[in-house]
């Protein structure tokens, strides 16, 4: 899991204090915190994936068009 900045943690902690979170579910509120920064990583790899795929497939397609 990716660790939580700081700043982020320290937001979150108060956004939960505001709406009154008890202290029993700030862990699990904290874990699906978790959940989603391990998601937006895993978009963003996936999402650097294709523009790395698309960028390789228009060189080719480049490479092809020139040996003609």
């Amino acid at each position: 899991m990716l660790k939580i900045p700081e700043h982020i943690s320290t937001i979150y902690e108060a956004g939960l204090f505001a709406q009154g979170i008890s202290v029993a579910l700030k862990n699990e509120y904290k874990k699906w915190l978790h959940y989603y920064f391990d998601f937006c990583r895993a978009v963003a790899h996936f999402l650097n994936t294709l523009i790395y795929l698309k960028n390789k497939s228009e060189q080719l397609s480049i490479c092809a068009i020139t040996l003609r």
